[in-house]
Parts: C-alpha cells; structure tokens; sequence
C-alpha cells in the first residue's frame, strides 16, 4: 500500500486557501441567512460542474472519495490532496500515481487508528495525488451543485447545500446530505433530498425538492415551507419551523 504523510500543513496553504474561497459563488448565499454559521476553518468544496460526486468531511477519507484526477493544484482550485493539514498518500512505486488499491488500504488503516468507519471509495483509477483529511480537520463548507450528489459533513459542525447555485436548479438531481456529529447547517437542493442530520444541533432548510428527513438528534430544527410541507417525510424531528430565515 502507498505510505501515508503529513501533508503541506495550515499556514503553507493560507495563499492558495484564500484564494479558493474568494471565488466562492457569493451570489447562491447572498439571501441566506448565515446566523449561527460556523467559521469556516476546514475545507471549502463545490460540485462547480454539475458532475455526479461525492464530497467528503469524515476524517480518513479521500474528499472526493477518489474521483478527482486533476493535475496538482491549479491556482484558485483546492484539491483533495491540498487539503489543509492533510495527510498525503505515498504511491507504491515513485512516478506511478496512487492507485485505488492504495488509496482504499491507506483509508483503511488512518480510520482503524481513528476509529471511526471506513468510507466508501468510488475509485476507478490512478491518480495523480491524494491526500486524506486529518482528525483536526476544522469546519467545512461543502456545496453540492446540480448533480446527483453524495455530501458527508465532518466531525466539527459543517454546512451543507445539495445545490448551491442561485438559479437554474435541477429538479431532477437526487442528493444524499450526511451531517456529522457537530452542529451542522443543512440546505437541500430543489430535487430529490435523502438528508440524515446526525448528531447535534443541526439546522435543516428544506424549503424547496422533497424527499426524507431523518432527524437523528432531539436537538434538530427543520425549516421547511407550508405549501411545499406535503413533498417531505419526517422522522424523528421534533422541531419544526415554517419561517423562512431569510432563505
């Protein structure tokens, strides 16, 4: 298997990291309230092309569970492997890539030491570079866009769109939103939603789309319009609001 290292740490990639997160697409969360929001501290992640992917939180994971073969760190783009603080895969054989095979025992090994469950991989073939997330991996902002996509929030608190984009949304696009174990802000997109909050005081803005809620702490609240209250089915939440928040 590829040997696992410390990645380029925080401050190294304060330049690139700022410079990713000032092309955020501001325009999608202008009218959004961010109250309560935490600072973003981790990662910055969005779907900007419409693909079918996945985004990733969870310590010991790849972010993009092995799909992204980019070449290394374009100026402006964050890459799994640019990751702050994280943790690099060394491929087997120098000049080779890392194949999925490493990348799936180098997961296996970081979340057995981490003891937390090993994610689901959907490598199919060698990448360039791969770093994974590390234990102290802070609060992420990890926006979906208008393909079918699978989020997973990290442990410290993360927000969550199924589609960030202002307009144009997909009603076709079928999302999978996973919060984590902190307190994590939740926005579904306007298709079909499967959002499992996790623990936490997790906020859920269901205003648009339709789908399931599955509400795993006492502590959630869900936002949802009366109109559209007939699209989502609920379970376990016990606090539901039907004010918009300026959503």
């Amino acid at each position: 298997m590829g040997k696992l290292r410390r990645g380029v740490g925080v401050a190294a990639l304060a330049a690139v990291w700022a410079a990713f997160a000032l092309l955020a697409p501001a325009a999608a969360l202008a009218n959004t309230s961010h109250a309560g929001w935490p600072p973003i501290t981790g990662m910055l992640l969005i779907n900007k092309y419409d693909q079918d992917r996945p985004l990733d939180g969870r310590p010991g994971s790849d972010p993009f569970d092995g799909t992204d073969n980019s070449s290394p760190c374009p100026p402006g783009q964050l890459h799994s492997y640019c990751i702050p603080g994280g943790i690099a895969v060394e491929p087997p054989d120098a000049g080779d890539g890392v194949p999925c095979s490493a990348i799936d025992a180098a997961e296996a090994t970081l979340t057995a030491e981490l003891q937390v469950p090993l994610p689901m991989s959907d490598c199919t073939k060698t990448l360039i570079q791969v770093a994974l997330i590390p234990p102290t991996i802070g609060h992420n902002e990890l926006l979906g866009g208008g393909g079918n996509d699978v989020i997973h929030a990290g442990p410290a608190g993360d927000v969550i769109w199924g589609d960030y984009k202002p307009n144009d949304n997909s009603t076709h696009q079928i999302d999978h939103l996973y919060g984590g174990p902190g307190n994590d802000f939740i926005y579904a997109s306007h298709g079909l939603n499967f959002i499992d909050t996790g623990g936490g005081y997790d906020v859920v803005h269901a205003h648009f789309g339709h789908g399931d809620i599955h509400c795993n702490s006492a502590s959630v609240t869900v936002y949802l319009s009366r109109a559209d209250r007939h699209r989502w089915k609920l379970f376990g939440c016990k606090h539901i609001s039907y004010t918009t928040v300026g959503y």
